[in-house]
């Protein structure tokens, strides 16, 4: 335990008295602020079980109960990840309406709030894929192209910043990269979907066999999703 002074995509810090703490941000899972609201801790742990409607209920609760910016700085970053992620997951794209009325918007809005709060976000990169994937899932894909256009542009301006550090930093953004060009697919496969039965998929099977090209050895997981891409 420390009190941090800074949170962003390079690293988290802070000090433990009076020694000065620094950890890389790829090495950090969560983060967990000093009295924060207990049915923040809820949301977290329904999200890692899979129960994501409980899950948007808790962080959504927790950020009406952290509203205040100068005592919850970190609050709107981290409860509109949970919400947005929990969404994306759930594959709630056109919004959502629980069981006592209280109204979710896309998760779009939800990710575009994450990039708001914090423009350097430990879920920049993350959130940025997420939020051109969900645009193209809520079938705005003049918006979509749009935002994997700025995702690949942020991509590379981090990889530019953080090339001075360790190999990690440049995984981390090579990774994202490569996520963003199956999500590129999908639009296109969405977008044809809408189009009816005589539309040419002869584009979205080229790119999914290009990303299997530049994934197969460093990304196995990207690599097995364009697969099944393509065999769907």
């Amino acid at each position: 335990p420390f009190k941090i002074t800074k949170d962003d995509y390079e690293s988290v810090e802070g000090l433990r008295g009076k020694t000065p703490i620094k950890v890389p941000a790829w090495a950090i899972k969560e983060v967990l602020y000093a009295g924060r609201d207990p049915v923040y801790d809820m949301a977290l742990l329904k999200r890692d079980q899979g129960n994501f409607v409980t899950a948007l209920k808790g962080f959504r609760l927790a950020l009406e109960n952290m509203a205040d910016p100068k005592m919850w700085k970190w609050a709107a970053e981290y409860c509109n990840f949970g919400i947005a992620d929990g969404m994306f997951q759930g594959g709630y794209f056109e919004g959502y309406v629980d069981k006592l009325g209280h109204k979710y918007q896309t998760p779009s809005h939800y990710f575009r709030a994450v990039i708001k709060a914090n423009p350097k976000s430990r879920f920049l990169l993350e959130s940025y894929v997420k939020l051109a994937c969900s645009l193209a899932e809520e079938g705005r894909f003049k918006e979509a192209q749009k935002a994997f256009e700025d995702a690949e542009a942020t991509i590379k301006v981090y990889l530019d910043q953080m090339k001075k550090l360790d190999a990690k930093y440049q995984e981390v953004g090579e990774k994202f990269l490569a996520m963003n060009a199956p999500a590129q697919a999908r639009m296109l496969e969405k977008r044809n979907d809408d189009w009816g039965r005589d539309a040419d998929y002869t584009e979205t099977l080229d790119r999914l066999r290009k990303i299997q090209e530049i994934s197969k050895d460093k990304f196995p997981e990207i690599y097995a999703k364009a697969v099944d891409d393509e065999l769907r």
